[in-house]
């Protein structure tokens, strides 16, 4: 690029950000298939790249953040076989009896809850998860599950927010800046928690006003385990067990020089081929529409580099 004349390295840095404003201006209007839209945008990035004789296929491949999308790839296969051996739905119900008739204790427990899984697994995921469970309590108990809803989707956030693992954005950052889990935690979390306080002790505040009435205990199941499985028990032992090995090393990482990325993509393949769970599942489960999409936005991101703007 730098070797043509000033006249043509104009030219395609306006072309290439014409390209990337109608990219952005489709996402923005939300687009049936966001997904497809990158990918035949990335196709666009290298045809013109490589006939102008500045981004070849080459360049685009190396512009990829394999560490980024291996981050992903890991920490959802050990989400989804949480998820499918029913671990976290689980832990709701068990919370739902803890709370017992007190719509402020119900509260502030799915709302801790949602925060401290959104911690170590994705918080989308945390939400797709306990967001049908808080409906079906709510239409079993008869109260208005929207503040519930509003203060899950806070704490979600703010868990997310909390680690290198907890969403999308916080693992490309970590895994491109080389923002160790320990760094991420120190300096995010903190702050994290005094705004979840501070949501909690404005919805204690407001609790009346919302409509959300004390309403009778829920009876305890007679046999909580009935419907899991030993393949699920034993799935939801080993998807821990991993879980909490990963952490650790990632703790630990910067120490002794290990990729973070390589721990996820490790602990994720061990889980898919050991954990009982059936793969097809595990496979369905993962995200592939936001690592297709990662891997087309890196291509135009590499193709916008490469155009000098």
């Amino acid at each position: 690029f730098s070797s043509l004349s000033t006249t043509k390295q104009v030219i395609i840095t306006l072309l290439f950000f014409k390209l990337s404003l109608v990219l952005f201006y489709l996402l923005y209007n939300k687009v049936e298939n966001r997904t497809l839209i990158v990918s035949l945008f990335a196709l666009k990035f290298v045809l013109i790249g490589s006939f102008l004789g500045v981004y070849n296929p080459l360049d685009a491949f190396f512009a990829i953040k394999f560490n980024t999308l291996s981050l992903l790839l890991g920490m959802s296969i050990i989400t989804v076989v949480l998820n499918e051996a029913g671990f976290f739905k689980r832990i709701a119900g068990r919370i739902s009896v803890y709370a017992g008739g007190s719509a402020l204790r119900m509260f502030i427990s799915f709302c801790l809850i949602t925060y401290f899984f959104s911690l170590l697994v994705n918080n989308l995921t945390t939400i797709l998860v306990i967001v049908p469970i808080t409906l079906k309590l709510a239409a079993t108990l008869n109260f208005d599950p929207r503040p519930l809803i509003v203060g899950e989707v806070i704490s979600s956030n703010l868990g997310g927010a909390s680690t290198m693992v907890g969403d999308f954005p916080n693992m490309l950052i970590s895994s491109q800046a080389g923002i160790g889990f320990g760094q991420f935690v120190i300096f995010m979390m903190p702050i994290c928690l005094i705004l979840l306080g501070l949501m909690l002790l404005y919805f204690k505040v407001k609790i009346g006003m919302f409509h959300l009435p004390e309403f009778q205990k829920p009876r305890p199941p007679e046999n909580p385990s009935s419907a899991e499985t030993p393949v699920s028990m034993r799935a939801q032992r080993r998807g821990l067990f991993v879980l909490g090995h990963v952490v650790f090393l990632f703790i630990i990482s910067n120490m002794i020089s290990l990729n973070p990325s390589a721990v996820a993509l490790l602990g994720g393949t061990s889980l898919f081929l050991f954990s009982g769970i059936d793969r097809e599942k595990i496979i369905r489960g993962i995200g592939f529409n936001d690592i297709f999409f990662f891997t087309g936005l890196f291509v135009v991101v590499g193709g916008l580099e490469a155009s000098g703007l």
